[in-house]
C-alpha cells in the first residue's frame, strides 16, 4: 500500500502530506513517513482538538503521546500546516470515493473547505458496493487499497 501510495501523482509531487496513525481496522501507512522525507515533502499527523483535527509538523525528531482515543499525536507546540494531500483513513469505501469512517466527523469537518487532494486509504475489503451518504459527508478524490487506485468510476 505505501507504494501504491508513493507511486501517486498527487503524493510524489506535495509540498506536504497528512499521514494518520491507524486505528482498527484502519490501514497503516505510517512507514511512508521516512520515505516522504528523503524525498524533501514535509508531513502531519491529525490532532483531536475538542470537536475539530488539527493537521500538526511531523517529523522524525517528532514526540508522538497518547492522545484522543489512544492514537499517538504529536503535540500542537510543533505546530499547524496546512496539507496540499489528505490521506484518510476508513471503516470502508465505495471506488466512487464515499467514506464511511469511525463516526465522529472529526475528518468531514477537516476536510469540508479544502481544496487539497484527498486521497482514501483502505483494504481492498473494505471496498462497499454502496454506502449511506449523509449531505456533509467529503468525498474522495481517489482510493487507495493494497492493489488498486480508484479515481471516480475508474479503476487505475
Amino acid at each position: 500500500m505505501v507504494d501504491a501510495l508513493l507511486s501517486l501523482k498527487e503524493v510524489a509531487s506535495a509540498n506536504c502530506v497528512m499521514l494518520y496513525y491507524a486505528k482498527w481496522p484502519e490501514a497503516d501507512i505510517i512507514p511512508l513517513a521516512p520515505l516522504l522525507w528523503q524525498k524533501g515533502i514535509k508531513t502531519a499527523l491529525p490532532v483531536v482538538s475538542g470537536e475539530d483535527l488539527l493537521c500538526i509538523r511531523y517529523d522524525a525528531d517528532t514526540e508522538l503521546l497518547p492522545g484522543a482515543y489512544d492514537i499517538l499525536e504529536p503535540q500542537p507546540e510543533n505546530g499547524t500546516v496546512i496539507p496540499d494531500v489528505y490521506l484518510v483513513p476508513g471503516v470502508a469505501f465505495t471506488k466512487e470515493g464515499y467514506r464511511l469512517g469511525q463516526g465522529g466527523g472529526y475528518y468531514d469537518r477537516l476536510l469540508k473547505n479544502s481544496s487539497a487532494k484527498k486521497i482514501g486509504v483502505c483494504f481492498g475489503c473494505q471496498i462497499a458496493k454502496t454506502l449511506p451518504v449523509d449531505p456533509w459527508d467529503i468525498k474522495m478524490d481517489a482510493v487507495v487499497t493494497e492493489d488498486a487506485v480508484y479515481r471516480e468510476k475508474h479503476r487505475l
